[in-house]
């Protein structure tokens, strides 16, 4: 247990966004995208330990039950069907949504297995590291996303800041703003 106690400390609590912050929403996708690389980080940290707080591991469980699905939806629903409409052949976009698509099937799957295992471990009272399997699978999640996060970011975000106009960002907004309303979620 000497080891666990620091890495207990390198877990911080990932704070919610401003909800002004969705008016803007590419903004907002970007500021989820840190929050998730926070979440990904203190993962992999929680996935060494052999025991765990189980609050904590029913946050993170939480946490990839509502908001990565909720990003994924947003994606998924509305930015990527805009971009498939705004975009201009030389974006060379979509190839680059197929993938990031097809990570969405396989994160979804993913991320209910991983959050199923962190609440059996919670209510078993040990940590990841106590199931080898489950510690695994954290650890290949957590690196792709980082993966994914940086392809979002380094692609996709600045053609939908190039070619969404002020109507679609708004269309945008209203539909996260709904779907957040829709699952009494605060973003």
């Amino acid at each position: 247990m000497t080891g666990e106690a620091p890495r207990l400390a390198l877990v911080r609590e990932i704070e919610a966004l401003p909800e002004a912050l969705i008016r803007d929403p590419l903004t907002f996708l970007f500021a989820e995208h840190w929050r998730h690389r926070q979440f990904c980080r203190a993962l992999g940290d929680v996935a060494e330990l052999a025991v765990a707080p189980p609050r904590l591991l029913r946050q993170m469980a939480g946490f990839l039950r509502v908001d990565m699905g909720l990003h994924v939806e947003d994606e998924e629903h509305d930015l990527f069907p805009l971009l498939r409409a705004k975009a201009e052949p030389e974006d060379r976009l979509d190839h680059v949504l197929a993938i990031l698509s097809g990570d969405h099937d396989m994160d979804r799957v993913f991320s209910r297995s991983i959050a199923e295992g962190l609440e059996r471990a919670a209510a078993a009272g040990n940590g990841p590291a106590a199931d080898a399997d489950l510690a695994e699978a954290i650890a290949r999640f957590a690196t792709h996303q980082m993966r994914h996060i940086a392809l979002e970011n380094a692609v996709v975000l600045p053609i939908a800041r190039l070619r969404l106009d002020v109507a679609a960002c708004a269309d945008l907004s209203a539909a996260m703003q709904a779907r957040r309303a829709g699952r009494g979620a605060g973003g």
